[in-house]
């Protein structure tokens, strides 16, 4: 951080966390010589969230609530009404999971919370292997009818799972720490207990066997001091 002088004015100007760290040779090798230095990879399994190549018809957004544990469910048949790209329908609530998308979205009154919510109004289209049912069918068409059509787009081509390009054969990043990806957002290790699907502009954490996730020294460590979720 530092301060800049206008006119017997102190302004404070701050630069993003990825700048001072991976942009930093100096401050990295300073870390590296600390003795309680440990590399999160070390402790975990990292990865980048979904980057579907069409944000706009992967995530939906939900117009209505679905009971508690229908999204994602195998077998469910509760119809959840959703708005999606260019289109509003009825969506069976076993395709969709309950989805994170925005550190923004963390933000409540300008305090960061660092338990991720599990009550949301987004959701990520994930398809279960089967035959598409409820108003997918009309959902898919509306996507090939886009323009550009989704379907043709380089990364949701190279995602797609065969034919089946509304279906992603890509692993779905849910895991119990979210990190903010882009150094344009605040630094912090958000509690992602509630599973929600992370999208590109996360890091996901799993920490390795032996590794208590829950475990509020972890908390501490990763938002560098003592956790307060709200």
């Amino acid at each position: 951080m530092s301060q800049q002088s206008t006119q017997s004015t102190l302004r404070y100007v701050g630069r993003p966390w990825r700048s001072r760290f991976l942009r930093a040779p100096m401050a990295a090798v300073e870390l590296t010589e600390r003795p309680d230095f440990v590399p999160l990879g070390a402790l975990a399994d990292l990865s980048l969230g979904l980057k579907t190549g069409a944000d706009g018809f992967f995530f939906v957004t939900l117009r209505d609530q679905p009971r508690g544990g229908d999204l994602g469910k195998s077998g469910a048949r509760a119809l959840v009404a959703v708005e999606g790209k260019s289109w509003t329908g009825q969506l069976n609530a076993g395709d969709l999971r309950p989805a994170l998308l925005n550190p923004h979205a963390l933000q409540r009154a300008g305090v960061r919370r660092l338990l991720v919510p599990a009550r949301t109004d987004r959701a990520y289209l994930a398809p279960q292997d089967r035959p598409p049912r409820a108003g997918l069918p009309d959902y898919i068409q509306a996507g090939e009818r886009a323009q550009p059509p989704v379907n043709t787009r380089p990364l949701v081509r190279d995602n797609a799972d065969g034919p089946r390009w509304w279906r992603s054969k890509r692993e779905v990043i849910d895991w119990r720490w979210a990190l903010p990806y882009n150094s344009g957002y605040d630094y912090g290790a958000h509690d992602n207990e509630a599973q929600r699907v992370l999208n590109g502009r996360f890091v996901g954490v799993k920490p390795d066997a032996g590794v208590h996730r829950g475990c509020p020294k972890s908390r501490r460590t990763l938002n560098g001091g003592p956790s307060r979720p709200v």
